[in-house]
């Protein structure tokens, strides 16, 4: 528990009202208590099959309501369960011990019988599953379920149950050991979890019971949750009407007269000293009072008080705040008795499971006090097993739990006595307590999801006084704000801006006046007005609000219209400072170049000239040789010796290269260009194929609605194909200098989508403020699309751009506002991308083009697309003239 000084105070746990009756008996749409379906689902293999465990429609138990689980959910809080039990400082040794008495209450009621006067048990199996994880003897167990001893003159004799009271008595056995368990369960974490020597006044209430309930066939169950909720109301009225008061005494107002149902008659009905509830206790004190001799105490009770109570037979009704509930009396003494027979105590007394043994009134055991490994408490803090139960009861005294049944035929051994005792307990604790309400209310009575039944729910409201509630706030002054916030926000009424309005009394009576309100109060700290008033004085701040609008449209727009007529001069100088720039540049690149081909030329000359000379002297050099050969020899047809260039036919006279192509083949002047087009073309072909896999398998740009036809197309959208209609604002693959080229000109906010160019992914051009801006898309690994840099993630493209027509871009940016969509042509430029080749074929015929894949085509690719730029920007330029 937390207080207001941020510390954790320990806090001990009560019980109230268990409903033990829902442990034998479900309606049929009920089931029994969640933790004996999380251990049919979540217990270990090894616990299934010790304590031979099966589904819930295998256990009577459990098998009233037949409708599916969620079996996965089940699993998880079992093992949820058990890691609590761990955390707070059980044992692991305990917690088997309890998820073997949960499976043995389970097996109990399975235990069946034979025979009308003279019980037998019918299947000596599952009495014996049932024996064994009770740990008891089997003939003791049969013995106590189908026998009772009687005392005759100091004689006891052993007699043996009917079919019935043997069924009665096994019920009884079942709700006895869950109820002595959870007031064991609920007194042991109280002793974990508050230290030792330390008071506390923090309490949690464990109410465990369920709304108002009127059923075919109403018992003691019934009657019991009725009179629980019939006070809870009448705490609730109380309440409303108490805090009420108290507000009006606390800001010095005249306390004023309220109307309401008062569910006190009700109350006296059932709990006066001559009330349902006290002719019930005594009449299951006496062994010779019958159902029907309690039903004839009853009308004879209350028969004059027609308008809460009437009389039927074997039966009697009740008018609660909630409806009229008929009780059947037939079994609601035994009910009410709820005895434990004294064999079956003694049996489960001398059990060898040491939990169940304590339970019971038995010495327990030791070997569950251990702690196992795990994340558990200090051994010093855990309440041992084998402490007396007393000692545990001591500890429950002291939390405002009602004592465990007892077997002496004293006042409080009956169902009803401690029903009236637990309920006495919780009362006192919620008078003592500041109580705030939660309303639960079922949209339609089968519990249904998206189905409100308006009657359905208007009952639930009337029923449980929330109508009244309403009536009573409306009658009186529905809205109480603090001069804190009234005067705030409704000064403009009545002071000017200059003006100094103070929360003060007078300063809320001085705007009250101004605005023409009458039947107000003032308190001390706050106003006090009637339903109606409230929208009234909104009305008035709405006429003050349109005008601060105006005032402020035509502001923000001249301060608009200023800045961007800043932005405009300064976008002409740069524009004009570029075109300086990139004119000097065209001229110093003109004349780099020129003197680069000068340098080029004259380094070929002097390469043609120094080849020339070689020529020159090889052919010297070869006629020295011949002549010399001639005239050693005397002839002039000697042949040419070995070794000389002449030697060898048909190997050709070196020479050197004339040009520096011939130096650098494939490495001319025009070489990187090349490669730099061949890099990109690779990049756009990336891109064009993970756009294919990726992004047209999904439908990222694909509008699904049915294509218009071809004469009237459908608005912002624009067919590509049969089959889909591609959005008006994606423009394909398209680099940024073409998609400003179609942007150029075009109004704040003029936007396209394209595939980049040179990476798989998307990237937004939009017409900004002061240039034209571009925007990557960025798509997650879970196909998210997102903005980079924004935080906000899209299931969708559309998504996205939709986003954006409504929010800025960014602090600074633009709203989307019109897609500018690519020039009417028979070729779009998306068509590279959702077109397959059939359909790329048939548009170049159309268009009077030759179907190849050659330069040439990829050319004239190239020139269509420059013609859609050409087109767009004269559109805007046409425009921006106009």
């Amino acid at each position: 528990t937390h207080t207001h000084t941020r510390l954790t105070h320990p806090a001990s746990l009560s019980e109230y009202l268990l409903e033990r009756a829902r442990i034998v008996r479900q309606s049929i749409v009920e089931r029994n208590f969640h933790v004996f379906y999380y251990l049919l689902y979540g217990a270990p293999a090894h616990q299934q099959q010790q304590f031979q465990l099966n589904s819930p429609e295998f256990f009577r138990f459990t098998s009233a309501n037949n409708e599916p689980l969620d079996r996965s959910h089940c699993a998880a809080q079992w093992t949820a369960i058990l890691d609590a039990f761990l955390v707070v400082g059980f044992t692991e040794a305990l917690t088997s011990a309890i998820a073997r008495m949960l499976a043995a209450i389970l097996h109990l009621g399975n235990v069946s019988f034979l025979g009308d006067d003279t019980a037998t048990i019918s299947d000596s199996g599952q009495a014996r599953t049932t024996a064994s994880l009770l740990m008891v003897s089997l003939d003791r167990l049969e013995q106590a379920l189908t026998t009772f001893p009687v005392t005759i003159r100091g004689e006891t004799i052993t007699k043996v149950y009917t079919r019935t009271h043997a069924g009665a008595a096994r019920d009884a056995a079942a709700k006895a050991i869950y109820g002595r368990f959870f007031t064991w369960l609920i007194a042991q974490m109280n002793a974990l979890l508050l230290p030792a020597g330390h008071a506390t006044t923090f309490t949690i209430g464990v109410l465990d019971i369920f709304g108002f309930e009127s059923f075919t066939r109403n018992s003691l169950e019934q009657l019991c949750i009725n009179t629980a909720n019939e006070r809870l109301q009448h705490l609730f009225v109380q309440t409303v009407f108490r805090d009420e008061l108290e507000v009006y005494q606390r800001e010095g107002l005249p306390p004023a007269s309220f109307t309401f149902l008062d569910n006190e008659p009700t109350l006296a009905l059932l709990l006066g000293p001559q009330g349902v509830f006290g002719i019930l206790d005594e009449d299951s004190r006496l062994a010779s009072s019958t159902d029907a001799i309690f039903a004839t105490k009853i009308d004879s009770k209350h028969r004059k008080n027609s308008k809460l109570f009437r009389s039927q037979p074997g039966a009697f009704s009740v008018t609660h705040f909630a409806g009229s509930v008929t009780y059947d009396v037939d079994g609601m003494l035994e009910k009410n008795r709820d005895p434990l027979p004294e064999l079956l105590a003694t049996c489960l007394q001398h059990s060898l499971c040491p939990l169940l043994s304590l339970l019971f009134g038995g010495s327990g055991g030791s070997d569950l006090t251990h702690p196992s490994h795990g994340p558990q408490r200090a051994p010093s803090k855990i309440m041992r097993i084998g402490q007396s139960f007393g000692k545990v009861m001591s500890f429950r005294r002291h939390t405002a739990v009602a004592p465990a049944p007892a077997r002496n035929g004293g006042k409080s051994s009956n169902l009803g006595a401690q029903f009236i005792a637990s309920l006495q307990s919780l009362m006192s604790t919620l008078g003592a307590s500041a109580c705030h309400f939660i309303r639960c209310l079922k949209p339609n009575p089968a519990s249904t999801p998206g189905r409100f039944l308006v009657d359905h729910v208007r009952g639930q409201l009337r029923s449980t006084g929330m109508l009244d509630t309403v009536r009573i706030r409306r009658e009186g002054y529905a809205y109480r704000p603090l001069f804190t916030e009234f005067v705030p926000q409704f000064r403009a009424l009545c002071f000017r801006r200059t003006d100094h309005a103070h929360p003060t009394a007078a300063a809320a009576t001085q705007i009250l006046q101004a605005a023409g309100l009458s039947d107000f109060a003032v308190g001390h700290t706050r106003v006090f007005l009637r339903y109606a008033h409230h929208d009234a004085l909104l009305a008035r701040l709405a006429n003050l609000d349109d005008n601060a609008r105006l005032l402020q449209a035509i502001s923000r727009g001249f301060t608009a219209r200023r800045a961007h007529i800043r932005r405009l001069a300064v976008a002409r100088m740069q524009a004009t400072a570029a075109a300086l720039f990139f004119a000097d540049l065209r001229v110093a690149g003109g004349t780099v170049r020129d003197w680069l081909g000068q340098l080029d030329q004259e380094d070929s000359e002097r390469v043609r000239k120094r080849q020339q000379r070689e020529r020159e002297d090889a052919e010297i050099k070869a006629l020295a040789l011949s002549l010399s050969t001639l005239s050693s020899e005397g002839s002039l047809s000697a042949s040419p010796q070995p070794g000389t260039p002449a030697a060898e036919p048909g190997r050709p006279a070196p020479r050197l290269p004339e040009s520096t192509d011939e130096l650098l083949p494939g490495r001319g002047p025009d070489f990187f260009s090349a490669a730099f087009q061949r890099s990109q073309r690779a990049k756009r072909t990336e891109a064009a194929d993970w756009f294919r896999k990726v992004e047209k398998p999904r439908g990222a740009v694909v509008v699904r609605t049915e294509p218009a036809s071809p004469d009237t197309p459908a608005q912002g959208v624009r067919r590509s194909a049969p089959q889909a209609t591609v959005a008006a604002w994606f423009h394909g693959i398209l680099s940024r200098a073409d998609a400003e080229g179609l942007l150029l000109g075009r109004s704040v906010g003029a936007f396209l989508v394209r595939v980049s160019q040179t990476r798989s992914g998307y990237s937004l051009s939009v017409v900004g403020f002061d240039r034209i801006k571009h925007f990557r898309i960025h798509i997650t690994n879970e196909s998210y699309y997102t903005l980079a840099g924004s935080t906000a993630f899209f299931n969708s493209l559309h998504s996205l751009i939709e986003h954006y027509r409504q929010a800025p871009l960014s602090i600074g940016e633009p709203v989307l506002s019109v897609a500018v969509e690519q020039v009417e042509d028979d070729i779009p430029d998306y068509a590279e991308l959702m077109w397959d080749r059939a359909q790329i074929k048939a548009a170049l015929r159309r268009a009077g083009m030759e179907v190849t894949s050659t330069p040439a085509a990829a050319s004239r690719a190239a020139s269509v697309r420059d013609h859609h730029v050409a087109v767009a920007r004269a559109g805007a330029g046409a425009g921006a003239g106009a």
